[in-house]
């Protein structure tokens, strides 16, 4: 048999699956006492404690910053299949392209030229219909777990 070393990890549980999170991967949380979300890679786990480190420029080295897993209050991961994840970015931005294409056509049409601009129930249906689509693929795909009763974050180790 041989010995391997044993890996830390920080897990977030929540009802119907595990989020794994291993030094280098990127963390996205809020911590307690903490406007907005933080994001960087773990450095390290330890029993009870993140630890980021980032290099300063002015004093040429590395600094540490810990935080306590009884510090964070949420934590951001994107869930799903690579293809939804695109979709949430992709089809919003088609729908405001088709949109400005369909109703600004008579403006840079030839044959057109001259003709009101109207907004036809088409338009607003089809443009609408992919804003809409790629709303709830984004919103099912990007996940926000307030970490609590439900969700818990743990430190775990691989064997």
């Amino acid at each position: 048999m041989t010995s391997r070393q044993t890996i830390r990890y920080i897990a977030v549980d929540y009802p119907g699956g595990r989020k794994r999170f291993f030094a280098g991967d990127e963390f996205v949380f809020k911590a307690k006492g903490q406007s907005g979300k933080i994001r960087d890679n773990i450095f390290a786990v330890t029993d009870s404690t993140l630890v980021f480190a980032d290099f300063s420029e002015i004093t040429n080295q590395q600094e540490y910053t810990e935080y306590r897993l009884s510090d964070i209050r949420k934590v951001y991961f994107m869930k799903g299949s690579s293809l939804a994840t695109q979709a949430g970015y992709l089809l919003p931005a088609a729908g405001a392209l088709y949109f400005i294409m369909d109703f600004f056509g008579p403006v840079w049409n030839r044959e057109l030229k001259g003709s009101s601009l109207e907004l036809t129930s088409s338009t607003a249906i089809v443009s609408g219909g992919l804003i809409g689509l790629g709303a709830l693929c984004y919103k099912s795909t990007h996940k926000a777990m307030k970490i609590g009763h439900r969700n818990r974050l743990k430190v775990l180790q691989t064997f």
